[in-house]
């Protein structure tokens, strides 16, 4: 139980008297010089200081109580070597800009004089203060052979901390990090999140070596106990200082120190502990009743409680447990220090996403210009409707392709072995084809509709409107949410880059191509997007498997998964191995993954505006093209990249190495860059930064249009301004476009400092939104369904989910924190729950208010938007483009025609297809409990690799060929400097099967033609 004080405690808890008493041994005397390694016969009796190596540099001999002011001269000694250095370093020292002999990152710990020390806030005490805190003080050295009791006259001192008085005296460790938070060593630490840091990890030390359960309180500093009455107890006081980033002061955790009794022996008594009125003050001692008797082995502590190797963690354990769920504490916790610079993070952030930016500004340009392309509020928030299947597919991929697609399948690989990527991949992708027949039926039954919930209006009314709206928006800011939460948190981690920084300025380029261009915008972008995503997943895929010379083949690989499985065999696998589809834990995920994913495809208006601007012959195969093209990337990036982190963390080259990552570093999704970095160094660590970059930006880019058009188009045309032109329209998306991303930003924030990581959202989304699932889908299936069923079975779902989750997690860990709602078997309740509850409550309500009998011809009596004042405003021709929309209604009829026929067509393939990657591959694997021999394991990696390039032609290929005959065009018009032909919308719709197609009428004015 000891070894656990590695995680928190280098302190040597060594007591004596005062004055004359041979328990104090003169401590304190000097300080060893900068850059001390090991033991240098230093005079500090009772104060250790402990340098980067791990070693302790002073506090040689006998320990003793060491007067608060000596120790405080001792902490800024050290901390102005570090400030002198700084300031070198920043001015420059006639050596460019190298500075040498650096100071290393120390912890002093030492267990103080009876001291009363005042903040900054507390006011000048009166005389009869002063006396009554330095009366004298009864203090009891129950840990000492034999126990003493000694009478002390305390001392009152002013401290540079923030707050009032508190208490330092024997019986309690104090711990004081000297850190520069700013330095290349350290992610880039605020002092907040530095000083939570410091009280999460003191939380885990008390609950894994004395089981006392804590709690923080953002307005309240230190570490609490709850009481059985309700009343709060302070077992942990927190004071932080910094000065340039250094810092001073930190924890004080009472051990075995008096806090009952009178103020004759109980200091506490004597004042209000940080003024915190109401507020008790408790030890360890007091709330695991430890014998007096049993003594505290302070050396042996103290020799062995130190920053981990040659790692700049703060505090470190060699066993690397979780502390939580929380992504910045993990990064604190173990994190080697950013790979690449500060600029390089914004370099790519800023430099790489404005850059992309006004490139999308310039094409929109392009194709207004060459191609008839005016910005309307159709072609804004439809891309016209006649886009084609490979840009649909690349959408599809694309949009589907989360900072949590790649980081958070690595982190299933890295704990469950090769079962997880295949249960992360086959769980997300059968939703995409299933949706492909959800997606022909919304083409069929509602033509004119720009959102799914446009469809629910028409056939229910307002109040199930309202309440898919609510699901539709909740969907939405989840999936923002992980989007931007996830990416900054790995441009933290890769850079140094803050990750409040990198939460506001990733969004803005997105926002700014996205206000000029719209959802075509978001189609082309995909594109590009995706493209540069393939090259790097088969570039990592080519170096682990066939060019690494740590890896470099299968074979490799799976020798070195072998020796992972017996050195830490995997809890739930088939004899504990990495290389089996045995997996219970792998399998709960795999439950979970499928619901929460059902939820974000079929209630993501995002995925039905694809669907919505595809033309009607080519939304089925862009929609399975698309799902079949992204089933290979988690597959084959986390089969990459996770496996890479189990084999080459016992290498020097891995980040943590000698120590395994903790489970809040898996949480946060750092398996990948880790074993990136330790694959190709910094180059690892930038294709990684732009691989995420491109997967947030390209996926956010998707879910603004989506929200945009819900708040257009369902709550201001619907409720507010039906006859809305189509200026006012456009203006509204941009509107609602800025908002959310505001919103969007602030939550993210929020969900930084607090602790919630992506993980933990990627998990939840399933128990919040999937109870609209299958009222949703029966909506543009079933004719049967009543408006209540579909108004009040989500409401119930989400409600009966909530229950489940939150009662299931009190049931299994007895608390509800972020840790015990965030395991698997509460998530796996309230995803279940969410999923499966409509099952019963709709045909129930069907029954209560009877069965539907719903023609389908309100949804086909959706309009479009109004958009002859943009038109005219563009110098075009309104009253020709009415002409020629009423034309092509004659084509309607046989547009319908086609997807009756792609319906029949989409429900054979998509069933087969969702069948053959949930049952008919995966549960023979399963049920027989195989352990993948070498040969098998260099097939599977084989398959994963022919299906990448496979995927590449599908969605970075054929794309480019698709609209070679648009490209050819636009290229020769730019070259020769003449004006297009003019092309109305209802003439493109005919001939759209030879271009990629334009959605804007004509110009009133004669114009050239070309060829």
């Amino acid at each position: 139980m000891k070894l656990l004080l590695l995680l928190l405690i280098p302190a040597a808890m060594a007591v004596g008297n005062a004055g004359d008493d041979p328990t104090r041994q003169n401590p304190v005397k000097k300080y060893c010089n900068r850059g001390t390694w090991g033991n240098r016969g230093c005079e500090a009796n009772g104060l250790h200081t402990y340098c980067c190596n791990g070693k302790k540099d002073s506090g040689q001999g006998p320990s003793g109580l060491v007067p608060y002011g000596q120790a405080g001269d001792a902490q800024e000694e050290h901390r102005s070597k570090f400030l002198s250095c700084k300031a070198l370093s920043e001015k420059g020292n006639g050596l460019g800009s190298v500075v040498l002999d650096a100071p290393k990152p120390r912890l002093l710990s030492f267990e103080a004089e009876p001291t009363f020390t005042l903040g900054r806030r507390q006011e000048n005490l009166t005389a009869e203060q002063t006396s009554c805190l330095q009366s004298p003080l009864q203090v009891g050295l129950t840990h000492r052979r034999p126990p003493l009791t000694r009478s002390f006259i305390p001392q009152v001192m002013k401290t540079n901390r923030g707050g009032l008085t508190t208490y330092h005296g024997p019986g309690q460790i104090v711990l004081w990090p000297i850190i520069d938070m700013h330095s290349r060593l350290y992610p880039k630490y605020g002092v907040a999140s530095y000083a939570n840091h410091l009280e999460t990890t003191t939380q885990r030390l008390l609950s894994e070596l004395f089981g006392i359960q804590t709690y923080i309180a953002r307005d309240e500093p230190g570490v609490w106990v709850s009481a059985p009455t309700g009343q709060p107890r302070k077992i942990a006081a927190l004071g932080v200082h910094h000065r340039r980033h250094v810092t001073a002061l930190g924890i004080a955790v009472n051990v075995d120190i008096s806090v009952t009794g009178d103020a004759s022996v109980n200091p506490w008594a004597r004042f209000v502990p940080c003024g915190l009125d109401g507020k008790l003050v408790t030890s360890v001692a007091a709330e695991v009743g430890t014998d007096s008797s049993m003594g505290w082995d302070l050396e042996d502590v103290a020799g062995r409680c130190r920053p981990a190797g040659n790692r700049p963690g703060v505090f470190k354990t060699p066993h690397q447990k979780s502390l939580s769920t929380n992504t910045h504490t993990s990064l604190t916790m173990s994190s080697p220090g950013p790979a690449l610079s500060q600029g390089f993070g914004y370099g790519i952030v800023l430099g790489v996403g404005f850059g992309f930016a006004l490139f999308m500004i310039f094409l929109t340009h392009i194709l207004r210009r060459f191609n008839n392309e005016v910005q309307t509020s159709e072609m804004f928030n439809t891309a016209g409707r006649t886009m084609k299947s490979g840009l649909v597919a690349a959408a599809v991929v694309s949009s589907w392709t989360w900072a949590a697609t790649l980081l958070q399948s690595s982190g299933v690989c890295y704990r469950y072995g090769v079962s997880g990527p295949f249960w992360y991949a086959s769980g997300a992708t059968v939703q995409i084809l299933l949706f492909a027949t959800l997606a022909i039926t919304l083409k069929k039954r509602a033509p004119n509709a720009h959102t799914f919930l446009e469809a629910i209006k028409a056939r229910y009314g307002a109040p199930a409107h309202f309440t898919f709206i609510t699901f539709g928006l909740i969907t939405n800011l989840l999936v923002s949410l992980m989007l931007i939460a996830g990416g900054a948190a790995t441009v933290n981690a890769l850079t140094g880059m803050h990750a409040v920084a990198a939460i506001f300025l990733m969004p803005i380029p997105v926002v700014a191509y996205t206000f000029i261009g719209g959802l075509k915008a978001t189609f082309i972008t995909d594109y590009i997007h995706g493209f540069a995503l393939f090259i790097i997943i088969i570039t990592f895929a080519l170096t682990a498997y066939a060019t690494s010379d740590v890896l470099g083949s299968p074979s490799a690989v799976y020798d070195l998964l072998v020796e992972a499985a017996k050195a830490h065999p995997v809890d739930g696998n088939q004899d504990g191995s990495y290389l089996t589809m045995r997996s219970q834990g792998g399998v709960t995920f795999f439950v979970i993954n499928i619901v929460g994913n059902f939820g974000t495809v079929f209630l993501d208006n995002g995925y039905y505006n694809k669907a919505i601007a595809a033309h009607p012959v080519h939304a089925l195969p862009g929609y399975i093209m698309g799902g079949l093209a992204w089933f290979a990337i988690p597959w084959l990036t986390a089969t990459t990249l996770g496996l890479a982190a189990l084999a080459l963390e016992s290498s020097p080259r891995f980040p943590t190495f000698p120590n395994r990552m903790t489970e809040a570093e898996v949480s946060a999704g750092l398996a990948l860059p880790y074993a990136a970095v330790a694959l190709l160094g910094k180059g690892g660590a930038a294709a990684t930064l732009v691989l995420i970059f491109l997967a947030v930006t390209s996926s956010f880019n998707s879910e603004l249009v989506a929200t945009s058009s819900i708040f257009t188009y369902d709550v201001y045309r619907t409720y507010f301004n039906p006859n809305a032109s189509g200026k006012r329209l456009i203006y509204m998306s941009h509107i609602c476009m800025l908002a959310y991303t505001a919103v969007i930003c602030c939550i993210s924030i929020g969900l930084w400092y607090n602790g919630v990581s992506m993980g933990y959202l990627y998990l939840l989304m399933g128990v919040l939104i999937s109870a609209a699932v299958i009222p949703a889908t029966l909506t543009l299936l079933w004719n049967g369904q009543s408006r209540w069923a579909a108004t009040l079975s989500p409401i119930l779902g989400a409600s009966c989910a909530i229950i489940a989750w939150l009662v299931t997690a009190k049931t299994t860990c007895g608390k509800l924190d972020v840790e015990c709602t965030g395991s698997n078997d509460a998530m796996l309740a309230g995803n279940v729950t969410a999923l499966l509850s409509p099952v019963l409550f709709v045909p129930l309500f069907c029954l209560i208010f009877g069965l539907d009998k719903y023609d389908w011809k309100s949804m086909m009596e959706i309009r479009k938007a109004d958009d002859h004042d943009v038109l005219e405003g563009s110098g075009l021709d309104a009253e020709a483009q009415r002409k020629v929309e009423r034309a092509s209604q004659e084509s309607f009829e046989e547009e319908q025609r086609k997807l009756n026929k792609a319906f029949k067509i989409a429900c054979v393939i998509t069933i087969t297809m969702a069948l053959s990657f949930l049952v008919i591959w995966p549960m023979p694997l399963y049920g027989s409990g195989y352990i993948f021999s070498k040969q098998f394991f260099t097939g599977w990696i084989t398959v994963g690799i022919i299906w990448i390039f496979c995927s590449f032609m599908a969605v970075g290929l054929y794309p480019a060929w698709e609209s070679r005959v648009t490209l050819a065009k636009v290229v020769k018009l730019i070259v020769t400097g003449k004006k297009p032909r003019p092309v109305l919308v209802g003439e493109q719709t005919l001939v759209s099967e030879n271009s990629s197609g334009s959605a804007t009428p004509i110009k009133s004015e004669s114009v050239s033609k070309v060829g």
